[in-house]
């Protein structure tokens, strides 16, 4: 597989069929029937898909109608249409992006495995009793009291409600009704 290596449907090209390889395809003008690439697919403003697409990656920033079946990434851009499901590990679908249809990030048999093990280990950790507190001040360094140092109270001023009340008045533009 050559990433270097790519073939371009110029916008005024239709393609009928079936499109098969290994090499990256950008996507200007329209392709109809069916695509399965080893490779990725970018779909051009101006293209226009209407196939089942089974493929490494997509970037869509015109328009496909049809199933894609992904193996690394879809994405869909500002602008772009997506009408149909999409199967893959990695989805994005960009703000302005336009999407009808089902997805499903499906994931290896082994990342699902790895995470229902993480999550059941979570699960008993959260299952286990939360220690007593008399083992916890067993475990707690005792502090030495620190020196207390002495304060006077420092009264605040009583300001009579009424003075408040029309304070708040004059603060709210009289949205605040008399008593």
């Amino acid at each position: 597989m050559n990433d270097k290596l790519q073939t371009v449907v110029g916008k005024t090209i239709t393609v009928k069929g079936e499109i098969v390889g290994e090499e990256s395809l950008t996507i200007e003008g329209r392709v109809e029937g069916t695509i399965a690439l080893e490779n990725s697919i970018y779909v051009r403003e101006t293209g226009v898909v209407i196939a089942n697409v089974t493929v490494q990656s997509i970037i869509i920033a015109g328009s496909v109608t049809g199933n894609i079946t992904a193996s690394d990434k879809v994405e869909v851009l500002r602008g772009g249409i997506m009408v149909g499901d999409i199967k893959s590990p990695r989805v994005v679908i960009n703000d302005g992006a336009n999407l009808k249809g089902h997805v499903e990030m499906d994931m290896s048999q082994e990342k699902l495995l790895e995470r229902q093990k993480v999550a059941a280990e979570a699960a008993v950790q959260a299952a286990k009793p939360i220690p007593s507190t008399r083992i916890a001040e067993s475990v707690i360094p005792k502090i030495s009291p620190t020196p207390s140092i002495e304060t006077t109270p420092v009264e605040s001023p009583q300001v009579p409600p009424s003075e408040v009340i029309e304070s708040q008045r004059r603060a709210f533009g009289g949205i605040l009704s008399r008593r």
